[in-house]
């Protein structure tokens, strides 16, 4: 009786489960929320704001929903740093992880947010 060996090799959903596993184990999701809005055209004028993304990360890319509307691909656009470039709108649109639980996100015509973000998977 071979069991669940086929011609003596793994099935392969075993094989595939060896590759995902670790990388799942690498991916996490990321809950920041602004606190912060300033217009781009205009460094002092910024206002309070409630804006939330959450960010799904995997190895070399993520995904991102901006006040619950997406998911929206975005790549690493920094190795050094944890920058994520939006894909969609020709990488104007990025988030910036800083230090702590900090970020700031750019958006369209240069608006700031800036707030604090926290790990919640």
């Amino acid at each position: 009786m071979r069991g669940d060996r086929v011609s003596g090799k793994r099935p392969a959903y075993l094989a595939a489960a060896a590759i995902l596993l670790p990388l799942m184990a690498q991916a996490d999701t990321v809950r920041c929320t602004a606190t912060t809005q300033c217009r781009g055209d205009a460094l002092n004028m910024c206002a309070p704001s409630a804006l939330r993304i959450d960010l799904a990360r995997g190895p070399g890319d993520a995904r991102l929903w901006i006040n619950g509307q997406g998911p929206y691909p975005a790549t690493r656009a920094d190795l050094a740093a944890e920058v994520w470039r939006i894909d969609l709108w020709g990488g104007d649109h990025r988030i910036e992880l800083g230090p702590g639980e900090a970020f700031l996100y750019r958006g369209n015509r240069g608006k700031r947010f800036s707030g604090t973000c926290e790990v919640t998977g």
